[in-house]
């Protein structure tokens, strides 16, 4: 008996004449190319659904309470104005909603509003914001030895709470704001070591509390 091993060859076995039997290459035909019919596309209109979350503030970690609507008014605005201060440092402030906002870096907190905001040393660069306006109940704000730089925002005048206002040590420039004369409550300011310019504007003779004064110019 003869056995044949064909090795993944395909083809016919034929017997031959004084050789058993030899093996006929066939060629295999190529199969039909089958050509896709185009189908056009359904067109789908999507409609948005109104967005319904709290907002970033609201019921997070940052300020649990559902009722506390001023602290989270204080809340969004710190938000908004943490890149502006930050500027192209780190700036070494968490403030975040993963964190409850008392644990803010230099951030103080009473009866539902930020009252503190103290941020000195903190390498920030940018500048500051007209948002820190927005804070009613303030009456402490030393952003003082950084790298801050424009001009100060007339909006600093609607702080009138506040008692303490110190900017020293950083890059500011341009005028002191008049607006600053609306600070019936301030007794420290502290401007010196900067490149601002002008006068001292005649408003600050409105603060009759002031007790500490430091200012200096460029010119």
């Amino acid at each position: 008996m003869t056995l044949i091993h064909l090795r993944q060859r395909r083809g016919l076995l034929t017997p031959a004449a004084g050789a058993g039997y030899q093996y006929l290459h066939t060629r295999r035909q190529p199969l039909p190319t089958c050509t896709p019919t185009a189908t056009a596309t359904p067109t789908v209109t999507l409609t948005p659904t109104p967005d319904t979350r709290p907002s970033q503030c609201a019921n997070s970690t940052a300020v649990p309470y559902p009722d506390s609507h001023s602290l989270v008014t204080d809340c969004k605005t710190l938000l908004k104005a943490k890149p502006i201060l930050e500027g192209s440092g780190s700036g070494g402030l968490n403030w975040s909603t993963r964190h409850h906002i008392s644990e803010w870096t230099g951030v103080q907190v009473y009866s539902y509003h930020v009252t503190k905001l103290d941020i000195q040393y903190r390498g920030l660069t940018g500048k500051i914001p007209t948002a820190l306006g927005n804070l009613p109940q303030l009456d402490y704000l030393v952003m003082s030895n950084n790298q801050l730089t424009g001009s100060i925002p007339a909006a600093m005048g609607n702080l009138t709470q506040l008692k303490t206002l110190a900017l020293g040590h950083n890059r500011l420039t341009g005028n002191i704001p008049p607006e600053l004369g609306n600070l019936a409550n301030l007794q420290s300011l502290t401007l010196n070591n900067n490149q601002l310019t002008g006068s001292i504007p005649k408003e600050l003779g409105n603060l009759t509390k002031l007790r500490r004064l430091y200012i200096d110019f460029d010119n």
